[in-house]
């Protein structure tokens, strides 16, 4: 006996759009690793005032704190110097890293 003609065509498509939805959520999620990073870097220009953060000869690691901010700390330091709300590296250049609402440590 087909399973066809036990359920009409409508909830067969019902279905399938159901499945297709639930596997565009699962496939759009970002990977874990994704939750963020925090840098470390050769030098940076820190404008105080308006609160942002350029960062120089700049090098990605994977956040082992919690995710309330990205911490930026000068190449060879072992504690953070800065912190800021988010941080957009350049596409061209990931060494070249923007922070956006930045307080200094």
């Amino acid at each position: 006996m087909l399973v066809r003609s036990l359920i009409r065509r409508p909830v067969l498509a019902a279905a399938a759009v159901v499945l297709a939805g639930a596997a565009s959520v699962v496939t759009g999620a970002p990977p874990a690793h994704a939750a963020g990073y925090d840098y470390v870097c050769d030098d940076f220009d820190f404008l105080g005032g308006e609160a942002f953060l350029h960062g120089h000869g700049c090098q990605a690691y994977p956040v082992n704190h919690e995710p309330s901010g990205v911490l930026f700390r000068y190449r060879g330091d072992r504690h953070y110097s800065f912190e800021c709300l988010t941080a957009h590296p350049l596409p061209e250049d990931a060494t070249e890293v923007f922070g956006v609402g930045c307080d200094r440590l």
